[in-house]
């Protein structure tokens, strides 16, 4: 997928530890954004999430309040190298959200809405 069609997920604010962590500003509410494994982008450059943990932890209840993480990227082994992407602006692919039309031809919120006479009933 290319450059354009990504969507911006954050931006590294600062090298975290000596282990090569970093800390990550999300501007995205997916937390499923820094599950391990997951790939996150800088321009065309792909980075392995290897581990990632909310900053402070997850508040009571499960909820996830904080925006920032601490992140691990394969590839990035300490703080000087980690020191290098401050300010990196990440970007990742699209999710497909429930209900979105995938590959497999599942409908779309706009499908089952068009499928709806004016009436209310089901014009398919």
């Amino acid at each position: 997928m290319g450059e354009s069609a990504r969507l911006e997920v954050g931006r590294i604010v600062k090298a975290h530890g000596i282990r090569g962590e970093v800390v990550v500003e999300a501007v995205s509410n997916r937390p499923e954004r820094f599950a391990t494994g997951s790939v996150l982008f800088a321009g065309e450059r792909a980075l392995v999430i290897g581990r990632a943990s909310p900053q402070g932890g997850p508040a009571a209840g499960g909820r996830m309040p904080r925006t920032r993480w601490i992140v691990a990227f394969e590839g990035i082994p300490d703080r000087t190298r980690a020191e290098t992407m401050r300010g990196t602006v990440l970007f990742g692919d699209p999710i497909a959200a429930p209900g979105m039309k995938t590959s497999c031809g599942s409908m779309s919120w706009s499908d089952q809405r068009s499928s709806i006479g004016p009436d209310g009933r089901s014009a398919g």
